[in-house]
């Protein structure tokens, strides 16, 4: 037999409430526009090992807001030979 009592119980969770640009350091909320508009931008590596059993990965990541995305990085980027693709998706 089970005996099944409620209790109260406090969680605390971790969540983002905002984001600052990792280049041009400006503080953005958290998607770095305001709903119902999407942005995001990911730059980010990740290497390690997978198994079925597991793995383990390192993550090297920057925050980089749309402005500094389209205006810093792809211009380096393209000047070092660099050809983005663009995709346009509607759903």
């Amino acid at each position: 037999m089970r005996i099944i009592e409620r209790t109260e119980t406090t969680q605390i969770r971790e969540v983002c409430t905002a984001v600052i640009c990792d280049v041009c350091k400006k503080k953005y909320p958290p998607g770095w526009v305001k709903l119902p508009e999407v942005c995001h931008t990911d730059v980010r590596v990740e290497t390690g090992t997978a198994y079925p059993s597991g793995g383990s990965m390192v993550v090297y990541s920057i925050d980089i807001c749309p402005q500094c995305f389209e205006s810093v990085l792809m211009p380096m980027l393209e000047k070092m030979g660099a050809e983005f693709t663009k995709c346009e998706v509607d759903y």
